[in-house]
């Protein structure tokens, strides 16, 4: 690609700035949560039979999903147990879904 040097720059300041807008940490998986008819929309749970957490592997480090997962099953005095992991459970900012059996 030839480019003119200014346009060379701001493609390359502009490429770096939205680069950097999709980073996200990551996060429990609640499904369901924004289904306003869900009989639980709106209400902290009373008990956790597993977890989900999505990441993106650029943005978060395996310690920090493990930690995550741990901390969400003791919330209800339980640990956190790998299961799997799957593609097709997260959004693309964080496509890898880490499943944990809280027991």
């Amino acid at each position: 690609m030839i480019c003119l040097p200014h346009t060379c720059r701001v493609f390359i300041l502009l490429s770096t700035v939205l680069l950097g807008a999709f980073t996200v940490p990551a996060y429990v998986h609640e499904a369901g949560q924004f289904n306003r008819s869900s009989e639980n929309f709106g209400q902290d749970p009373v008990d956790l039979e597993n977890v989900t957490i999505c990441y993106n592997s650029m943005d978060s480090r395996p310690a920090d999903v493990v930690k995550l997962a741990i901390d969400t099953c003791g919330k209800f005095g339980k640990t956190a147990h790998f299961e799997r992991q799957s593609y097709l459970i997260c959004p693309l900012a964080a496509p890898i879904a880490a499943e944990y059996a809280c027991m």
